[in-house]
């Protein structure tokens, strides 16, 4: 009983002095795990982005096993014109099937801050072979079936320092351009649905030294989040059931409303975007890397 007795008391001392050898080896991985680990709770939908490259097909999962899994793609669109001041000349289409509509199109065309939505009456075959068709082996040029398109909404983009902020809907897009610089930042960025807030609510989400919380806020519909011990893959966490209709009234449907897709969208196209360009922090060394590698 004395030799178990000893072996107990050697374990629990053992504990107390390699606890803060972990501490110190992982603490900030460990602290990162704990301040995300509960950040997603009440956000019923999660989409991949990426990890240092923006996703250009986005598998849409929700928690609630009656909402039907979503797939939308996202692709550089170039479209010239004789006026060169024409809008949408290049932009980017985020398209796919929502919950509520089977064939949605959000058009972001990032130069002229300005973007559109609309229902086509097919699927959208041209965005879904330009962002992951053209990349596989042999990939012939295919003949599209031409789709019509029905703009639903349009609207603009306006900057706010660090934050985005989309006045048709009142949505603010909070800290992404400071993600965009710093990659580390990428998942603490926060949509808020402001329709109807304080005044004062609004005034302390725009400034320019914004503060994160990983605490349930009822303006809040979508945020970044990377899980695990550390930055790993980043992962969008979206609010179900926050609907309402262009006059801003409630309408009832199950799973992300259409209008949530419209922050998503100039989020995943604000990323390629500067992506494209070696502007987006998180690829930015990987982009350098390869050119000298030429």
């Amino acid at each position: 009983m004395s030799i178990l007795s000893g072996i107990l008391i050697t374990l629990i001392f053992l504990g107390i002095f390699i606890s803060p050898i972990i501490g110190i080896i992982a603490g900030p991985k460990i602290q990162w795990n704990n301040q995300m680990k509960d950040s997603c709770e009440y956000f019923d939908t999660r989409i991949s982005m990426g990890t240092h490259f923006p996703e250009s097909q986005y598998n849409i999962r929700s928690l609630d096993q009656s909402v039907h899994d979503q797939t939308f793609f996202l692709a550089p669109v170039f479209a010239p014109q004789a006026d060169i001041t024409a809008k949408y000349q290049y932009y980017h289409r985020f398209s796919g099937n929502t919950a509520n509509t089977a064939h949605l199109a959000i058009d972001v065309d990032l130069e002229n801050a300005i973007w559109r939505m609309m229902e086509l009456d097919g699927p959208d075959e041209r965005t879904k072979w330009a962002a992951v068709g053209r990349k596989r082996d042999n990939a012939a040029l295919p003949a599209f079936e031409n789709v019509n398109q029905t703009v639903i909404y349009n609207g603009t983009i306006e900057q706010l320092g660090p934050h985005l902020w989309i006045p048709d809907f009142m949505m603010l897009i909070q800290g992404i351009d400071d993600a965009r610089q710093h990659c580390e930042i990428e998942p603490f960025i926060r949509v808020f649905d402001v329709q109807g807030a304080p005044i004062e609510y609004y005034e302390s989400l725009i400034q320019p030294k914004w503060n994160w919380s990983p605490e349930w806020d009822e303006y809040l519909m979508m945020r970044t989040a990377s899980f695990g011990l550390g930055r790993q893959r980043l992962d969008m966490c979206v609010r179900e059931n926050n609907f309402r209709t262009f006059e801003f009234e409630e309408d009832k449907y199950k799973g992300v409303s259409d209008i949530s897709f419209v922050p998503l969208a100039i989020i995943a196209s604000y990323r390629m975007r500067f992506s494209e360009i070696g502007r987006l922090d998180c690829s930015k060394d990987i982009m350098d890397k390869a050119r000298d590698m030429i």
